[in-house]
């Protein structure tokens, strides 16, 4: 079923190809879930991967052997593999989303050369909302995980620490995430959401009205400026007021003079027909079916 905040797993769910938002609120709900999560993979042949943070991995690797598995032979035999979330977002002390996209496409394109149906990642993100190299760039760095996941053999649970993120966080990242993993049901949600296509296009989907509006023009700030091709699909928008357009216009006003305009598709008469009425002159929009 596909509601406003991405798609509901449960982690038996969860598949090769889905980009996942997941928070716990404990050390114990964490190690429970990897259980079951890395379990699951060893039985659909993925290989797995876990970019830890202060420690945790040791704690993850404790809490496989308590469920009865051994992480020890599985890295040995390449099953499984442990890093630092630091090294694999920070290689030069800068982040680049683009190179980490590719790096997890050749970590998928690998493991499937090896003999794995693809890889299964699971990373602790909570502590790049507030890095001050990454920060900035981190929502739209989320945005192309969706496209990536969306066509490669790879599942991205992007794991955060409700301790450590603030509502905000947890909403901006509930809105870019495909699938919704949320066992307690506590997390705060949102009530549009903008998922990246394998085709490169972003769908826009829920309700998007005045308190919405801020979240959706930050969103889509990066992408405005730095795609050649800005698509956006708004068939599944079910509501839009006064301050939503205005953020899908300020999308379109970002656009250079050398970029295509904005383009809109399946937008219905009536969204069509506010867009005219309210649109700023000269704003470069294109519809399509």
């Amino acid at each position: 079923m596909t509601v406003h905040s991405g798609y509901e797993a449960s982690v038996q769910d969860l598949r090769l190809g889905d980009h996942v938002c997941w928070s716990y609120g404990s050390d114990d709900e964490r190690d429970a879930v990897l259980q079951s999560y890395y379990a699951l993979g060893l039985e659909t042949n993925e290989q797995l991967f876990y970019f830890g943070d202060c420690g945790s991995g040791t704690r993850v690797l404790n809490a496989l052997r308590r469920s009865g598995l051994d992480p020890d032979g599985l890295i040995a035999d390449g099953r499984l593999v442990v890093g630092d979330a630091r090294d694999a977002y920070l290689g030069g002390d800068a982040f680049d989303p683009a190179s980490c996209i590719e790096g997890f496409r050749v970590v998928a394109h690998r493991a499937v050369a090896a003999g794995f149906t693809g890889a299964r990642v699971a990373a602790e993100n909570a502590q790049f909302l507030t890095h001050p190299a990454i920060k900035d760039l981190w929502y739209d760095y989320e945005l192309r995980v969706e496209v990536l996941t969306a066509g490669e053999p790879i599942l991205g649970m992007c794991s955060f620490d409700r301790r450590q993120c603030s509502p905000e966080a947890l909403a901006m990242l509930d809105a870019v995430h495909r699938v919704k993993f949320d066992p307690a049901d506590s997390a705060p949600r949102s009530a549009f959401h903008l998922h990246g296509r394998a085709d490169g296009r972003l769908a826009l989907s829920g309700e998007i009205d005045s308190f919405d509006a801020g979240r959706l023009q930050r969103l889509l700030a990066s992408p405005a400026r730095q795609l050649e091709d800005l698509v956006i699909d708004v068939s599944s928008v079910e509501f839009i007021d006064a301050a939503g357009l205005r953020a899908l216009e300020h999308s379109a006003e970002c656009r250079s003079g050398s970029r295509a305009a904005l383009r809109l598709h399946g937008a219905s008469p009536l969204f069509r027909r506010i867009w005219l009425e309210t649109a700023r002159p000269g704003v470069a929009v294109e519809f399509a079916d």
